[in-house]
């Protein structure tokens, strides 16, 4: 996993996780705190968007974090060792789909 910053201006830093842009990082003139604003959906049990940071590089870890919790979930102990080839699927069947009850 890799993260980077990128300079949007002085305030405001872009983070791309694998070079895939996952949202940005602003800082609070008021507070002189990071703020992070991702630019995906997530749950709010992994993360509070009122929460300020220190720097821009840990408001960063925190956004890489959650986009790995968001979409890494099941795997997210381990995730950097999950392997799929192509055309493998990483789940064999979902349980909630109802068309996977009924195979012949």
């Amino acid at each position: 996993m890799k993260v980077e910053w990128k300079d949007i201006d002085s305030f405001t830093q872009e983070i791309f996780l694998d070079e895939y842009r996952i949202g940005k990082v602003r800082m609070i003139f008021s507070s002189q705190k990071w703020v992070v604003e991702p630019n995906f959906g997530y749950d709010d049990f992994f993360f509070d968007p009122k929460k300020q940071h220190d720097s821009a590089y840990k408001a960063g870890k925190v956004l890489a974090d959650l986009h790995c919790r968001t979409f890494y979930l099941h795997d997210y102990a381990g995730w950097e060792e999950t392997s799929v080839s192509e055309g493998e699927e990483l789940y064999d069947e979902d349980p909630y789909d109802m068309n996977s009850w009924y195979k012949p």
